[in-house]
């Protein structure tokens, strides 16, 4: 009897114990599955406000999550030195920035470039059509549209005018955009103004036929899209190679285009970025 009495007591505590672990995992919070995607973050140059912004890049994004199988958030910037300040931390595990910026991460958080565009750019800097400004001597002491301070446009041609010559005494004019630059320029706001060579050759023929090129920088490299160091090689390789895999189908083609990366080809620091780093800070 008392065999039988024991045993009832140790089924019941038996049963009771499974009740009460059930509860407890019921109530207790999930415990993350190993399984479960680890949220990398994309950092992207503030081109535009970041509701614009995200427009542009939530398709590729999410193709790349798709295609990796990854979760990926993007972070957007207000401007440029936010963003900069962001590269120089390593916000971000993936970034797209400007060439110059390519070299600020490289320099601080020693960031991988892995594919870029074919288009290599140049600054230009021009005048209105009929203004009576020939070569670049004849803007000494005057006022200059830039875009804006740390645009790659304003990096190359400031550059390369203090190369040109050191007394040109030129005045900066930081306009926000590549429209005001033109706006500007054909207001007579300022005699002169410089943008990239693909931003004019972009504008409607009613503004491009009215500037006239004065001067022309060296063509460098274009914006990369790199990796922060602590990104695996292994998924380095994979998103390098869905980049550059997309150009060969009508949709990823149009993906890329949207962001403003257009048709891809491996980058490399060495022979594309390096070279810029003696631009150094714009003078």
């Amino acid at each position: 009897m008392n065999r039988v009495l024991r045993a009832n007591r140790a089924s019941a505590a038996l049963i009771i114990g499974l009740v009460f672990a059930a509860m407890a995992q019921l109530l207790l919070p999930p415990v993350a599955s190993a399984a479960e995607k680890r949220i990398y973050t994309f950092a992207v140059l503030p081109q535009r406000p970041p509701a614009a912004m995200h427009t542009l890049w939530a398709p590729l994004v999410e193709r790349l999550e798709r295609e990796l199988d990854i979760s990926i958030k993007l972070r957007f910037y207000e401007g440029m030195a936010s963003f900069e300040d962001g590269l120089k931390r390593g916000d971000g595990d993936f970034a797209f920035s400007t060439p110059p910026q390519m070299v600020l991460a490289r320099k601080s958080q020693n960031y991988i470039p892995l594919v870029r565009g074919t288009r290599e750019l140049a600054g230009v800097l021009f005048v209105r059509k009929d203004s009576p400004i020939q070569k670049v001597e004849d803007l000494k002491n005057t006022e200059v549209s830039f875009v804006g301070e740390r645009n790659l446009c304003s990096v190359v041609t400031r550059h390369s005018l203090s190369r040109h010559q050191t007394d040109l005494n030129l005045v900066p004019l930081y306009s926000g955009s590549t429209a005001n630059v033109f706006k500007n320029v054909l207001l007579g706001k300022t005699p002169a103004g410089a943008s990239l060579d693909v931003e004019v050759e972009k504008a409607p023929p009613e503004i491009s036929s009215q500037l006239r090129t004065i001067m022309t920088t060296p063509k460098v490299a274009p914006h990369p899209v790199s990796a922060h160091p602590r990104v695996s090689r292994k998924l380095r390789e994979q998103l390098k190679a869905v980049l550059l895999k997309l150009p060969g189908e009508s949709s990823g083609k149009e993906l890329l285009k949207q962001v403003g990366i257009g048709e891809t080809v491996p980058a490399d620091y060495a022979r594309d970025y390096r070279p810029l780093e003696t631009l150094g800070s714009a003078p």
